[in-house]
């Protein structure tokens, strides 16, 4: 059973996220704090899936919790939907806490059911069905296994998926369309071209400067570079993996 915590201090928008949640999914198991600290109990006693966490909170700001949630190294690749009164926040700002999604209020429920769905189904997939993912073009739709995609390079105005075994090229796609589509938390940016599978890395290189080259799993021998300012969150993802980087 999927578990979700809601923290958010205004009731009726509490019960609105609460009601949208048990629309798309009677039975997901659903959690609600309207403090930080309460929050942060929950996270610590009980299992959660995914949080959706409100911004402005009477005791935290929401991304000052994020941070601390992020801390915790059993809790780095916790799904996080950021709910927000404005969108006045660039997406650099929710991407520096490496969050799911974000919702901007007053949401419809089309749109919340729309970004929460496929999470919520994600979350509720079997191993075999959640590393499948279906990119569709004009000519076609290309499937492939998630657990098979090494990297996405953009170069040309087109992204390119690099797999265990080949290239694929996506037209009409961006990098962020590619992101956004395959959806899964350890599938993240590591520079401003490119986006990796996190569960695929053996380490980065131990030479400074600007990049350092990611060395993959599995006999890959692909090149894919991490820019400096992703170099932090790339080496926590990968020890909170268990891998060696």
């Amino acid at each position: 059973m999927v578990s979700i915590l809601v923290v958010e201090d205004h009731e009726c928008d509490l019960r609105r996220c609460v009601d949208l949640i048990k629309q798309i999914d009677p039975s997901v198991h659903i959690y609600t704090a309207k403090y930080g600290f309460e929050a942060l109990k929950i996270l610590t006693q009980e299992k959660i899936d995914a949080l959706f966490l409100d911004i402005e909170l009477p005791d935290y700001n929401g991304f000052d919790l994020a941070r601390d949630i992020r801390n915790i190294k059993s809790k780095y690749m916790l799904p996080i939907l950021f709910v927000t009164a404005t969108d006045e926040h660039n997406i650099d700002t929710f991407e520096k806490y490496n969050h799911h999604h974000y919702i901007v209020k007053e949401y419809t429920d089309k749109t919340f059911i729309d970004i929460v769905k496929p999470l919520i189904e994600g979350l509720n997939a079997t191993p075999e069905e959640e590393r499948v993912v279906a990119f569709k073009t004009d000519s076609c739709i290309i499937t492939l296994k998630f657990n098979e995609i090494m990297y996405v390079s953009y170069e040309d105005d087109y992204p390119t998926i690099h797999t265990l075994n080949n290239s694929r090229k996506l037209f009409g796609y961006t990098l962020e369309n590619v992101i956004k589509a395959i959806g899964n938390p350890i599938f993240v940016k590591c520079h401003k071209s490119f986006a990796v599978n996190v569960s695929k890395v053996a380490k980065l290189d131990k030479d400074f400067g600007k990049s350092k080259k990611i060395y993959f799993r599995d006999g890959f021998t692909g090149k894919c570079p991490v820019g400096t300012s992703y170099q932090k969150k790339i080496t926590k993802m990968i020890r909170s993996l268990g891998n060696n980087g």
